[in-house]
C-alpha cells in the first residue's frame, strides 16, 4: 500500500464519494476511481475542507487524461451583494447565436431555455481550454435566473432555477410562471459566457 497516494472515488458529475488509502470501488459503473498525492487531499481527511465544496474535474493532457480537484462555484445568497455578483443579461441580435438563450413568451407566461448544440461538438473536438470550460459548465451547481423590475435588481419578481447539466443534455427546457414579467430585466451569476434574453408576445402554446 502506497501511503503517499490516496484513492478518490467520484460519480459522473465529479461528486466525491470517498477518499481512502486503497481502492474503494462499489462496482457502480457511474463511479470512477483515480489517485491523488496525499498532500492534495489531506485537508479533507482532517476536516479542514469539505468534499461537498469540491468536485473532480477531468483535464486532457498530451500524455492522456488527468484529474484535478476544483472548488464548486458558490451561490449568491445575500440581496445586498446583488450589484457585485449578478450580471444583467442583454439581448443578442439572434437568439440562435447565444450559448444560453432565454425566451419569455409574455401572453402564455412561459419561458424557453436553450443551450447552443455546438457545445456538444466542442466537448468532443474543442481545445483543452474549451473542453475545460464546458466541463465546468456541466458540473456547475444549480443556476438561477432572477427576473426583476426593469433595470432594478433589488425589485424581485420571479426566480427560475435549472441544472446546467440537465440543460446541456436536453438542449431545451420549458418553464411556466405566474408573475407579470412583461417589462422585466434578468440577472444571473454567469456559469458561461454568451447569455441572451428576448421577449416574445406570443408563441410556445
Amino acid at each position: 500500500m502506497n501511503l503517499e497516494l490516496m484513492y478518490v472515488t467520484f460519480d459522473i458529475r465529479g461528486e466525491i464519494k470517498s477518499i481512502a488509502p486503497s481502492p474503494n470501488y462499489s462496482g457502480d459503473p457511474s463511479f470512477t476511481v483515480c489517485t491523488f498525492p496525499l498532500k492534495e487531499v489531506e485537508d479533507f481527511l482532517v476536516a479542514k475542507k469539505s468534499t461537498f465544496d469540491y468536485y473532480v474535474q477531468r483535464v486532457r493532457k498530451v500524455g492522456g487524461k488527468e484529474y484535478k480537484l476544483t472548488r464548486k462555484v458558490s451561490e449568491v445568497s445575500y440581496v445586498r451583494t446583488l450589484d457585485n455578483f449578478l450580471t444583467e443579461i442583454k439581448s443578442m441580435a439572434r437568439i440562435s447565436d447565444a450559448v444560453i438563450g432565454i425566451e419569455n413568451f409574455i401572453e402564455g407566461k412561459k419561458i424557453k431555455l436553450t443551450v447552443n448544440p455546438i457545445l456538444k461538438i466542442m466537448l468532443d473536438e474543442g481545445t483543452d481550454e474549451e473542453i475545460d470550460n464546458i466541463e465546468n459548465f456541466i458540473n456547475a451547481p444549480l443556476s438561477h435566473l432572477f427576473f426583476t423590475c426593469k433595470k432594478d435588481p433589488y425589485f424581485h419578481l420571479h426566480t427560475l432555477s435549472f441544472l446546467p447539466k440537465e440543460l446541456f443534455e436536453r438542449e431545451v427546457l420549458h418553464f411556466d410562471y405566474k408573475a407579470n414579467l412583461s417589462n422585466a430585466s434578468v440577472y444571473t451569476r454567469k456559469v458561461v459566457e454568451g447569455y441572451s434574453y428576448a421577449t416574445r408576445r406570443t408563441g410556445l402554446a
